[in-house]
């Protein structure tokens, strides 16, 4: 009687144990050292599912753009392992973006993740109005491996995903011009240099230029 008694308590004791590993991903506390941010962040970074999990937090930019990943515990075929991810803006009010990928056979969907994908994100001015905006890395595309980003621009602390951006291979960005400077290989021995500005009656990133370069 009492070695059952014993085994009672022991498997008692395991699930209590497992449901507060679940319950921990589902009421995780956040620590980014802003009060404010953890209580935004705490309201509004929910796990959906039983396969999902917090991945990491951290700042995207110090006292400016928080960020919290989400990804799988067992990843899907065909997908990657990171899921979606939320953004913290600090302005004068904490305002969030919640970013969603397409899954890997939804090509032209918008914000599709190509090979080699780190989602490095980073707050840059992309459409050159002063006002930073948030460009996500979205991985190596064609046979050259064209860097592709996504953005959402910044309208005032309130952010948009803009698709057209994600047309610009291996961006750079002339300040001096206010242009957006890409680069591809046609062949393997010709390189090509395509400008593009921002048309803000269009709202959209177009094409003003292509040169040849040698």
């Amino acid at each position: 009687m009492k070695k059952k008694i014993l085994y009672a308590i022991f498997v008692i004791c395991i699930v209590f144990i497992a449901g507060c590993g679940t319950k921990e991903n589902a009421d995780f506390v956040c620590a980014s050292g802003n009060a404010d941010v953890d209580k935004r962040v705490e309201e509004i970074v929910k796990l959906i599912d039983d396969n999902e999990k917090i991945e990491s937090m951290e700042w995207v930019e110090e006292n400016r753009c928080y960020r919290v990943r989400i990804q799988y515990i067992d990843t899907p075929k065909g997908e990657y392992e990171h899921k979606r991810d939320y953004f913290f803006y600090v302005d004068d009010e904490i305002g969030a973006i919640v970013v969603t990928y397409p899954l890997s056979d939804e090509i032209g969907a918008g914000r599709y993740v190509y090979d080699a994908c780190d989602f490095e994100a980073k707050l840059e001015d992309v459409n050159f109005d002063g006002l930073d905006d948030l460009v996500i890395f979205l991985g190596h595309s064609g046979a050259q491996g064209a860097l592709v980003h996504c953005v959402y621009l910044n309208y005032g602390g309130v952010f948009a995903y803009n698709a057209s951006f994600e047309q610009i291979p291996n961006y750079q960005i002339d300040k001096d011009k206010n242009l957006i400077i890409g680069r591809y290989r046609r062949d393997t021995n010709t390189q090509v240099e395509c400008s593009y500005k921002y048309d803000y009656d269009t709202n959209a990133f177009v094409l003003c230029e292509e040169s040849i370069i040698e």
